[in-house]
């Protein structure tokens, strides 16, 4: 019991709810925490809902999940530390201006393209496959700027009833051939049966594409990458897994929300980290939990589970039509612009 008073003490010098779980019950929390109704002896799982499953099957790494606190839902990174979990609770946080200045720049951002679009070809102009792909990689950090906000504000968004399975081949499929362009190999698992449920395909595949981009960069030429969809009872497994040289331990306890760092001499490297915001919201917009660990120590391996939805009646629907947030181009050459080559921009 000292002990837990002593971890309690040092929590609350710290701004951000926090709590530590022993043996499935909260042991001690901060004074934040505390105005969240989170008591000791409160079972965790209580919390958790559909996440439940998945936090009883953490080991090691970080997870991210959905608390289900009274009148809110708030997402929270777990992290291990010998026979305690430790709960860092996300706070609220403002995502707007960020989302506005983005929004300001599509407009010049689009007509900029379309003027490219009428230029001649390449032999007039031998450098345009350099200049069209960086205008793409300017376009997918604007569009992950104007779209944070919201996809973390807990709205499901336009969601249909289809096949996971066939969506995920053929992304794999699209991206496997990109990724070969750049030396790598893509090597991926997709279930051969039909799995039906409640996805925003939006939301999915750019979440796809961020958790292969991070594997990408963080592998060399001639290296490989493994993806693989994967089922058990009513839980999705969508894992991407490099054999790189893992995720710094400066950024590990930023891990899902690097956009709130002080910028400093890593940014440029290390970018805005927005692209981990639009995985970990994809999973909570599924009912999912987002994991991100280190098998035998090598490597990082991001796991983002999703909730298998087969009654569609339950889920809000978007009777909106359907939004291409590309502008009709090639969604892979957009989300992967950092690292093709540029003769594939012409």
């Amino acid at each position: 019991m000292e002990d837990n008073k002593d971890i309690a003490n040092i929590l609350n010098l710290l701004p951000q709810p926090i709590f530590c779980a022993r043996n499935g019950l909260i042991v001690c929390r901060n004074q934040p925490a505390a105005q969240l109704f989170l008591e000791p002896q409160l079972p965790v799982a209580e919390l958790l809902g559909e996440a439940a499953e998945d936090y009883a099957r953490f080991q090691s790494g970080s997870l991210y999940l959905t608390l289900m606190l009274p009148g809110q839902a708030l997402g929270a990174c777990v992290s291990r530390l010998g026979d305690m979990d430790i709960f860092v609770v996300e706070q609220q946080t403002e995502l707007q201006v960020m989302s506005l200045a983005a929004i300001q720049l599509r407009d010049p951002l689009s007509d900029v393209l379309s003027i490219l679009q009428r230029l001649p070809s390449q032999k007039e102009f031998p450098y345009l496959g350099h200049l069209n792909r960086r205008l793409f990689q300017i376009q997918r950090l604007v569009f992950n700027m104007a779209d944070a906000a919201r996809y973390t504000s807990n709205y499901p968004g336009r969601m249909v009833y289809m096949d996971i399975c066939a969506v995920v081949e053929e992304l794999f499929q699209h991206i496997e051939l990109l990724a070969a362009k750049n030396d790598i190999k893509l090597v991926y698992i997709c279930p051969r049966e039909q799995i039906l449920t409640m996805l925003n395909t939006e939301m999915l595949e750019r979440a796809l594409y961020n958790m292969v981009s991070n594997a990408m960069k963080a592998t060399e030429k001639g290296g490989t990458i493994e993806a693989k969809l994967t089922w058990a009872k009513n839980r999705l497994y969508l894992c991407v897994r490099d054999f790189g040289s893992g995720i710094p331990e400066s950024i590990q306890g930023t891990l899902y929300n690097r956009y709130l760092r002080q910028p400093g001499l890593d940014s440029r490297q290390e970018g805005l980290g927005l692209g981990m915001t639009l995985i970990r919201s994809a999973a909570t917009a599924h009912g999912g939990t987002l994991l991100v660990d280190h098998p035998d120590e090598v490597g990082t391996r991001v796991t983002m589970s999703l909730s298998i939805q087969k009654n569609s009646e339950n889920l809000l629907r978007s009777t909106t039509l359907p939004f291409d947030y590309a502008g009709e181009q090639d969604h892979g050459l957009l989300e992967l612009a950092d690292l093709l080559p540029p003769e594939l921009y012409f």
